[in-house]
């Protein structure tokens, strides 16, 4: 069992090249020879440039979920993937995934978006999503984390923190 990740793909059609360098990395991580039911992806985050985007962007990122083999999909919320609303709810770029329909289309696949313990394998993997903070001050809302989280060892520790 391989547990592989891969961050930051931000699919776009922002520059002349974008789309095409999105199908040749979606190419890629079809092709790889890690794409195999017995192995588990976690996907980093910030899958799209944008929160809201065109339907050829959307077919990228169907061409993607659909490409993958993998026994178990997680996809950790980034900066770009989130949007509040005019009510100030966030909005995910990935929202879809929760419906019924593609809840059976993606049966393996979860989204991540708070910190959360998986265990993989028998293997302890701390998810520390993007986090949406509404203060005006640039702190960590990690430094505040639960001692349920910062008391344990773990395998493996994925994370999505903007640089901004």
């Amino acid at each position: 069992m391989a547990l592989v990740t891969i961050g930051d793909l931000h699919l776009n059609e922002d520059r002349e090249w974008s789309l095409a360098v999105g199908e040749k990395v979606l190419e890629y991580i079809a092709t790889s020879p890690y794409n195999k039911e017995e192995n588990t992806l976690i996907l980093l985050g910030d899958l799209t440039e944008k929160q809201f985007f065109s339907g050829l962007i959307y077919d990228q990122l169907m061409q993607l979920f659909h490409s993958l083999k993998y026994k178990k999909v997680y996809i950790l919320k980034g900066n770009h993937d989130e949007k509040k609303n005019v009510n100030g709810k966030v909005t995910l770029t990935y929202h879809f995934l929760k419906n019924k329909r593609n809840q059976k289309a993606f049966p393996n696949f979860e989204v991540i978006e708070q910190p959360t313990v998986k265990d993989i394998e028998g293997n302890k993997v701390l998810f520390l999503p993007h986090l949406t903070t509404t203060d005006t001050q640039n702190n960590s809302l990690y430094e505040k984390r639960p001692s349920e989280l910062s008391d344990q060892e773990y395998f493996l520790t994925v994370t999505h923190i903007a640089d901004t």
